[in-house]
């Protein structure tokens, strides 16, 4: 068996924006999915989201977990058991499909190379990999960057000096390459030891859906550029 857990993250400022290389705010929550691997004599997958039972594990409703599994590992072994176990609401905007994926990747890569210690720059790629995937190939790295190096990051179109470089990646989109460096800040004395109060309405909206409606706005409508100019504005504010 292998186990591994990924936190949610809450974006502070710049979100969509970050898609299209704006800077993005996002911090690490204590709430994230847990992912429990088995080999099994075939495949199955429960999710706790939706049901307490495994159910025949089918690809095509499973695309983050298909993507790690067969593009980002190759994976050829013996046919396993995924229990998730998820305190994350679903589609609401706390990075329940990175938690996921950076989940999935890190418990396979325990499963497959118990010897080696999984890298946070590359759980991460991962994570953003398998969400572009699931996504028509649009996925900003805040999400599973938050959740692979925890604590507070910021996505930027470019290497910031006032902010800790972590690591730079990129990713070839619909609407061509787009690149982002990932940053680590500290948050303030004041607001280190701050709640944050999510609300859920209960109408989930998934991501997929969210990011490729902005694009199809932009799309049909280049002046609504300047309000992702806008929202940089505010995000540089913030920070």
């Amino acid at each position: 068996m292998a186990t591994a857990f990924a936190p949610g993250k809450c974006i502070l400022f710049g979100e969509h924006a970050v898609v299209y290389g704006h800077p993005a705010v996002a911090v690490a929550i204590d709430a994230g999915v847990e992912v429990k691997l088995d080999f099994s004599d075939e495949w199955g997958i429960k999710n706790s989201y939706y049901a307490n039972e495994y159910m025949k594990y089918q690809e095509e409703k499973n695309p983050y977990i298909h993507h790690i599994i067969n593009d980002i590992f190759d994976y050829d072994g013996p046919p396993l058991r995924i229990n998730i176990e998820s305190d994350l609401f679903s589609a609401a905007g706390l990075g329940s499909s990175a938690a996921l994926s950076n989940a999935m990747g890190a418990a396979l890569h325990k499963l497959t190379k118990p010897e080696e210690k999984i890298d946070r720059i590359e759980l991460a790629k991962i994570g953003h990999s398998a969400e572009a995937s699931a996504q028509s190939g649009r996925a900003s790295p805040t999400d599973s960057a938050a959740s692979s190096l925890g604590g507070c990051v910021v996505v930027s179109g470019e290497k910031n000096e006032d902010w800790e470089h972590v690591f730079d990646t990129s990713l070839m989109t619909p609407e061509g390459e787009r690149k982002w460096s990932i940053h680590s800040i500290d948050l303030h004395e004041k607001i280190i030891n701050s709640w944050l109060v999510l609300g859920f309405t209960g109408e989930a909206s998934p991501t997929g859906d969210m990011v490729s409606g902005v694009a199809s706005r932009l799309k049909e409508n280049p002046e609504l550029y300047d309000e992702m100019e806008a929202i940089e504005n505010i995000t540089k504010a913030g920070l």
